[in-house]
């Protein structure tokens, strides 16, 4: 009786785990890509199988596909709409999309500033120059690291034999140092997340890596 009762428990507790185990990874696809995440696993399948067989023209169509999922546009197969992407993947690459356009309108800003102090320089070198050095001297004392030291006017030469403030120092070293961890951690969990969803797609580049 003892061990068919055994038998009972092990073959529950089987059941349990497979149920939580299914639970966990839809869970898991669900916080990935949320309703798009099974459509995404075939697709993604269906390139693994064409890149294994050595077809690179089925590869080449399915990985657009992925693509164009990836890019949250509309994407039918076989007359039936896969579902639009969310999740954490849609973040990420909603955030690769908005530093492509931060860098390009950065690039734009800086070719319009320098053609516009090109243009003043050949008309005005001086006003320029005067211009340029007012613009770096201000830069300079907004620097988080200065400490500034007012002296009354018309009070001559000056030599003063002091030390840097120590609290003062101590809070700008914890600042720059809190701000160089937090970018730090940020750009870890960034290129984690992207060598993992690089990995899932792209199965010759991560034995290339290894």
């Amino acid at each position: 009786m003892k061990a068919f009762q055994n038998v009972q428990s092990a073959q529950s507790d089987k059941n349990k785990s497979i149920d939580d185990a299914r639970s966990e990874r839809n869970s898991k696809l669900t916080e990935a890509a949320g309703e798009a995440a099974e459509d995404l696993l075939r697709l993604i399948d269906k390139y693994e199988s064409d890149f294994a067989t050595g077809d690179p023209a089925k590869a080449a169509a399915a990985m657009d596909l992925i693509d164009r999922v990836m890019l949250k546009e509309s994407v039918a197969i076989d007359g039936v709409q896969i579902r639009p992407l969310s999740g954490n993947v849609s973040k990420i690459v909603d955030d690769a999309r908005q530093f492509r356009t931060s860098v390009v309108n950065q690039a734009q800003s800086d070719v319009s500033l320098f053609e516009s102090k090109r243009a003043l320089f050949k008309s005005s070198p001086l006003v320029m120059i005067n211009s340029e050095w007012a613009s770096a001297f201000g830069a300079f004392l907004k620097n988080e690291s200065l400490q500034t030291i007012l002296l009354p006017p018309d009070s001559g030469r000056n030599v003063l034999r002091i030390s840097r403030d120590q609290t003062v120092a101590r809070d700008i070293t914890a600042a720059r140092m809190l701000k160089e961890n937090e970018a730090a951690q940020l750009k870890r969990i960034q290129e984690r997340e992207r060598l993992r969803f690089q990995e899932r797609v792209d199965p010759a580049r991560k034995m290339t890596t290894e």
